[in-house]
């Protein structure tokens, strides 16, 4: 198995779909990585060489929020919610959608007694 950022990949898929396991980025951010670099994106990831695989780690470490950074981030900014007391904040404490999702016959799930969001 091949590593990038202290993740292991399997040797065997494809670049743009090995990217989306890293958290953080998608099908379109993977295709557009490929694309700046230049790098065929149905490339395996076994094929890559040292060099483009240096290329990629410094794209993504300069220009992209990714993996615990990003979930750092997400904490950071849900926990400012709840201090500052905002709306979205109590839903967050709540475990309720907080964008303005219908509760009354969806959100099953988010409105059980149960699970509440682990902040």
């Amino acid at each position: 198995m091949a590593s990038l950022l202290n993740i292991y990949f399997k040797q065997e898929k494809q670049l743009k779909i090995a990217l989306c396991d890293i958290f953080g980025i998608g099908k379109n951010l993977s295709q557009q990585i490929c694309d700046q670099l230049g790098v065929n994106e149905t490339l395996y990831f076994n094929k890559l060489t040292e060099s483009q695989l240096e290329q990629i780690s410094q794209l993504l470490n300069q220009n992209y929020c990714i993996g615990v950074e990003l979930k750092q981030n997400k904490r950071k900014t849900i926990q400012r919610l709840i201090r500052i007391a905002s709306y979205r904040g109590f839903r967050h404490i709540q475990g309720l959608p907080t964008r303005g999702q219908r509760t009354h016959t969806n959100a099953q799930n988010a409105r059980h007694p149960r699970i509440k969001a682990s902040i």
